[in-house]
């Protein structure tokens, strides 16, 4: 007796290319978020690191003597303290620009004669770049472990994070010894210490005073090589005329004819009128209220 078998139909060439294609469609969508997942984990990590040079810079303003009067070569508020920009050129508006001297708590008895009584541009680099993110040897093999990296001894670091400071003396006027002032620490991420800041315009409140729109004459970018979506990011810096201060963007929208963007900022609301200006590479702002200090046979 035989038993009748049932037919069972194949699967055929259009099903699978129809499967084919669905995979392909679903990997695909998972694969766009590597670069995704990647920019984002880069952005938390400045973003972290920021926090804590600025943290780490306020402490040494203080125990490296920045806040004594007599280690600035300009005392007439608002004060920016931006070594490595001065020597690179960089010109800030709103601010007069100090540089730190030589002598007091930061002479150095062993460096040879200086053509000046400023700071020589490589002194002032070390003293206001991060040396947190140390580097590392990284071998060619999982048999070998990554080891720590040594330059003539010292601790080898990347040097990515870099700082300026400012003062500002809510009277305004010549800074004095026991004056309270508003320290302000700018952070940087792979700076361009030779790049000034960039003229936004004039704030327009629109509407007044929930949102603001800037608009730049020029049809190009800001500068020319980078989007200006780099530029002017939520979580950037901007620099504000009246009262001078840096401010952390919040939120920031490049307009499509790219000669404007709409952004607001932390603090006190802006003003109609008031010139703002985009501060490259700057990823973090603090500030806190200090007392300066005068010279002491303790600092000196």
């Amino acid at each position: 007796m035989t038993t009748p078998h049932s037919k069972r139909a194949g699967i055929s060439l259009l099903e699978v290319l129809i499967s084919i294609g669905i995979l392909a469609v679903g990997l695909t969508s998972v694969l766009s978020f590597i670069p995704a997942g990647h920019s984002m984990a880069k952005t938390s990590f400045v973003t972290d690191q920021a926090a804590i040079v600025a943290a780490n810079a306020m402490a040494d303003l203080v125990s490296q003597g920045f806040l004594r009067v007599d280690s600035l070569s300009n005392v007439n508020s608002p004060v920016i303290i931006d070594p490595v920009g001065a020597f690179g050129g960089v010109v800030w508006p709103v601010f007069n620009q100090a540089i730190l001297r030589q002598n007091g708590v930061f002479s150095d008895a062993n460096a040879p004669p200086a053509p000046s009584p400023l700071r020589p541009a490589p002194s002032a680099w070390y003293l206001i770049r991060a040396r947190d993110d140390i580097s590392y040897n990284v071998p060619d093999s999982d048999a070998f472990d990554v080891t720590n990296r040594f330059i003539d001894g010292t601790r080898a670091y990347s040097g990515n994070f870099s700082w300026l400071a400012t003062l500002t003396k809510p009277a305004g006027g010549v800074f004095t010894p026991g004056d309270e002032v508003t320290l302000a620490v700018v952070v940087f991420h792979s700076r361009d210490a030779g790049q000034s800041p960039l003229p936004l315009g004039a704030y327009n409140p629109v509407p007044a005073p929930l949102a603001g729109n800037v608009n730049w004459p020029a049809s190009n970018q800001l500068v020319v090589g980078r989007k200006d979506s780099e530029l002017i990011h939520a979580n950037g810096v901007c620099l504000v005329s009246m009262p001078p201060a840096f401010r952390r963007i919040s939120m920031a929208a490049i307009i499509d004819s790219g000669t404007g963007a709409y952004l607001e900022c932390d603090g006190p609301l802006l003003g109609a009128g008031v010139a703002i200006y985009a501060v490259p590479d700057a990823v973090a702002v603090i500030e806190k209220t200090v007392t300066l200090e005068a010279s002491s046979p303790y600092s000196e």
